[in-house]
C-alpha cells in the first residue's frame, strides 16, 4: 500500500487484517488429518501382522531373558510357521489363550523327547543347550512324542519355568513371534543368541 492510499483510508481500515482463506486452512488440514490416519493405520497394520514390543515377566527364560527386560518380536516367522529349534517365541499359555508366555522351542512334531538326569533327549540325542545354566539332574521325562499340529517348549530355567513339561504341548497356532533382541534396559541391549 502506498503513502497515498493510506491518507485516502480512515484510520480503522488501514489496520484492516487480510481476508482469510478458510478453504485453504480447512484442506491443509484435512491434508495433514489424512496423513496421520494413514501412517496410524499402517503403523496398527505391522504391530498387529509384523511385529510387536514385549516386556519380559517373571524368571523362566533366565538367563537368556530376565525380568522387566522389553523384547522385539517379529510375527512373520509366526504366522510363515518357519519356526526353528532354539527359537525363542511368543506364545498363547494354552490354559488361558489371554496370556502371553516366551519360551524356547525344544522339539516339532513326529520327534521323540524324554529328559534324563536335567539332560533333554530329542530322538535318542543329546540336545546340546548351551543357553541353560540351571538344571535339575533329578528332572525326569519319559520318551513321549510330539503330536501333529503341536511343539514341546521350555523355559531356560529349568527349575522355575511352567512349560510343555508341566501344561501339555503347545498347538502351533498358538506359537505367534519368534524374539530377535532385547532393546530396553540399555546395558541389555543385544541380539538373542
Amino acid at each position: 500500500m502506498t503513502e497515498e492510499e493510506s491518507k485516502k483510508l480512515g484510520p480503522l481500515e488501514k489496520y484492516k487484517p487480510a481476508k482469510t482463506n478458510y478453504k485453504k486452512i480447512v484442506n491443509y488440514t484435512w491434508s495433514w488429518f489424512k496423513d496421520i490416519f494413514i501412517a496410524f493405520i499402517i503403523v496398527l497394520g505391522l504391530y498387529t501382522y509384523v511385529f510387536q514390543f514385549s516386556q519380559i515377566r517373571g524368571n523362566s527364560m533366565y538367563p537368556t531373558l530376565e525380568d522387566g527386560e522389553r523384547v522385539f518380536v517379529e510375527k512373520v516367522t509366526g504366522w510363515a510357521g518357519d519356526f526353528k529349534r532354539g527359537d525363542v517365541i511368543t506364545l498363547k499359555y494354552p490354559q488361558d489363550p489371554d496370556v502371553s508366555f516366551v519360551k524356547r522351542i525344544i522339539a516339532f512334531e513326529d520327534e521323540t523327547i524324554s529328559i534324563r538326569q536335567g539332560i533333554v533327549f530329542v530322538d535318542g540325542k543329546p540336545l546340546r543347550e548351551d543357553y541353560v545354566k540351571k538344571t535339575e539332574p533329578f528332572d525326569e521325562m519319559l520318551p513321549i512324542t510330539v503330536p501333529k499340529g503341536y511343539l514341546f517348549v521350555m523355559g531356560d530355567n529349568r527349575p522355575a519355568s511352567s512349560d510343555s513339561r508341566r501344561w501339555g504341548f503347545l498347538p502351533k497356532a498358538y506359537a505367534y513371534g519368534r524374539v530377535l533382541f532385547i532393546f530396553w534396559p540399555f546395558n541389555s541391549i543385544g541380539a538373542l543368541e
